[in-house]
């Protein structure tokens, strides 16, 4: 009996101690602390506490929102000059693509008169989202004002980096041009680890 008894005082210390040896860390960006002292990281971390950011393996275009454009031609003069006085704004036409060569990522139909200062802002809902897997890649939007399927005018646009590796900075909105009567874009976005 003092045998089992020694031996229960035995094993008692030896797993105490053993447990002692485990400091639990904090876990930062909503990390869950686990069973072996360490962190279980929520997607886009990683690291013993989950504090180090890991770039996305892809990012997600779902939609395209046009926040601003130029009601006139740097000229002043309207977009379209052909029909009544009502009928002069410039009927919008995107493009989102990735180098000349290749086709576009995305053309969108036209969306005929549309004033920007309506306050009426354009979305375009992707069918079947816009998978970016190179997320370092410069992208090109541009924006025309459709006539026909053979002329349009070209009245804005950007190429940018869909990613910030500098400050990892993970929104679901990322604002593409900025200024009063430029062209202006917001994407909504995910992220796929």
């Amino acid at each position: 009996r003092s045998f089992a008894l020694l031996m229960v005082i035995v094993l008692f210390n030896f797993c105490s101690k053993e447990d002692d040896d485990c400091v639990p860390i904090v876990c930062k960006n909503k990390g869950v602390s686990n069973e072996v002292c360490g962190c279980d990281c929520p997607p886009g971390y990683s690291g013993t506490d989950c504090s180090t950011k890991v770039p996305p393996a892809r990012i997600i275009i779902n939609k395209i929102k046009i926040t601003g454009f130029p009601n006139n031609k740097e000229d002043g003069s309207t977009w379209d000059i052909v029909g009544a006085a009502l009928d002069r704004n410039p009927d919008v036409w995107i493009i989102l693509n990735e180098n000349t060569v290749d086709p576009p990522l995305f053309v969108s139909q036209p969306v005929y008169n549309i004033s920007s200062v309506d306050g009426e802002y354009i979305f375009y809902e992707m069918e079947t989202p816009i998978v970016i897997s190179d997320i370092n890649k410069v992208l090109h939007l541009y924006m025309f004002d459709y006539d026909t399927a053979d002329s349009y005018d070209y009245m804005g646009g950007w190429d940018f980096k869909i990613f910030n590796e500098n400050n990892m900075i993970l929104s679901k909105v990322i604002s593409i041009g900025s200024g009063s009567g430029v062209v202006k874009f917001e994407l909504q976005v995910s992220y796929e680890w």
